[in-house]
């Protein structure tokens, strides 16, 4: 992602490249425009569908199922550590 910002910032990449990058990534479930006008995206490492799958997974071997979890717990937590 730095690198892709680098270019874009540098003037190697024109917005219209970026524009179709992004595009693409939307398309994909990594990313999601923050705006109308997509001035301003999100980007995200795994798509939504896969974080809930990941923090699923996480619950279930931890028996967390059907518990409440803080932000914290789940960012934090021992049970995160090696995570």
């Amino acid at each position: 992602m730095r690198l892709f910002l680098v270019v874009l910032l540098e003037g190697k990449l024109s917005v219209e490249a970026a524009q179709l990058i992004l595009d693409n990534l939307a398309k994909s479930g990594n990313a999601c425009p923050l705006d109308k006008s997509k001035q301003r995206w999100l980007i995200y490492w795994h798509t939504l569908d896969e974080w809930a799958e990941i923090i699923y997974n996480w619950a279930q071997d931890n028996g967390f199922v059907g518990s409440v979890c803080t932000l914290f717990e789940l960012t934090q937590g021992d049970n995160t550590v090696d995570q």
